[in-house]
């Protein structure tokens, strides 16, 4: 945005989007995580080797000042490098966190209209609950139909049990019932 006519950032976004890609695909094959974790050793690391390479030189170049915003993007793609291509060795793992921001945007947005919700106790409360719902969501559980079969009787429930009372595992219960 910054630099239209400067071939290099656009370079390298165009890079990027060779990542995405290699997720599109990965994701509309419904690949386990152990395929998923082969398709990105054979197709990503080598993208992701060629795009640290074009950083690295891009940061060599004297018409690309330490300072500039080009500048300052190289060293910090750089500086979060390892972090970066954590994904490419756990299938299980994104490639970024779209969907945990999606998630907690609405959390974010309504923080201001929940400061006078009555105590200092209610936010973790209304963060947990919130929690729970983006949960049902993501795994596609109807919020309402889960909570009211499992709020009931909680209060009288052993602390050892809580784990059979998660999205996750109400929902492997109905499947299988």
């Amino acid at each position: 945005k910054v630099a239209k006519e400067d071939p290099k950032p656009r370079e390298i976004v165009e890079q990027i989007a060779g990542l995405y890609q290699i997720e599109k695909q990965a994701r509309e094959a419904q690949l386990n995580p152990e395929q998923r974790k082969a398709l990105r050793q054979e197709k990503s690391v080598p993208l992701l080797a060629a795009l640290k390479e074009r950083i690295l030189e891009l940061r060599q170049d004297p018409k690309v000042l330490p300072k500039s915003l080009l500048g300052k993007a190289c060293s910090y793609a750089l500086n979060q490098w390892e972090r970066t291509i954590k994904y490419v060795d756990h299938g299980e793992v994104e490639i970024d966190n779209n969907r945990c921001e999606n998630g907690i945007r609405p959390l974010a947005l309504g923080r201001k209209n929940w400061l006078h919700i009555g105590s200092e106790e209610a936010g973790p409360k209304i963060a947990g609950i919130v929690s729970i719902i983006e949960t049902c969501r993501r795994l596609g559980i109807n919020a309402r139909d889960y909570m009211l079969d499992v709020l009931p009787g909680l209060a009288e429930r052993k602390q050892s049990e809580l784990k059979d009372l998660t999205p996750l595992a109400w929902k492997a219960r109905q499947q299988s019932a």
